[in-house]
């Protein structure tokens, strides 16, 4: 499943255990009709796989998984990131594509 928008805020690392640590990055999704702020979580490597990557204000198409779990009779979900993708900006791409056959 993918996930497109801008990264508003990125969290510290929390270390949980020398196993386990993540880090919670809130972006803004677009397209949507209302405010969707939704916190997406990297998970030990990914942390540098698709952290090292993020910058606030940018736009990305994310990669995530969607999980869940119980504890005490509460059920709760959780959005993974495992790849990002930034998203260029500027520039026509039909106009760029069409001036690859030209002689000048």
């Amino acid at each position: 499943m993918q996930l497109r928008g801008k990264v508003v805020k990125i969290h510290d690392i929390e270390k949980f255990s020398d196993k386990f640590e993540k880090q919670v990055v809130l972006v803004e999704q677009e397209g949507v009709k209302y405010d969707a702020t939704v916190p997406l979580e990297l998970i030990n490597d990914k942390i540098s796989d698709v952290g090292g990557r993020l910058a606030v204000g940018e736009t990305f198409t994310f990669s995530i998984n969607i999980s869940g779990r119980e504890w005490k009779d509460k059920h709760f979900v959780s959005l993974r990131a495992w790849k990002c993708e930034v998203e260029t900006g500027g520039g026509n791409p039909s106009i760029e594509n069409s001036k690859e056959g030209l002689p000048f």
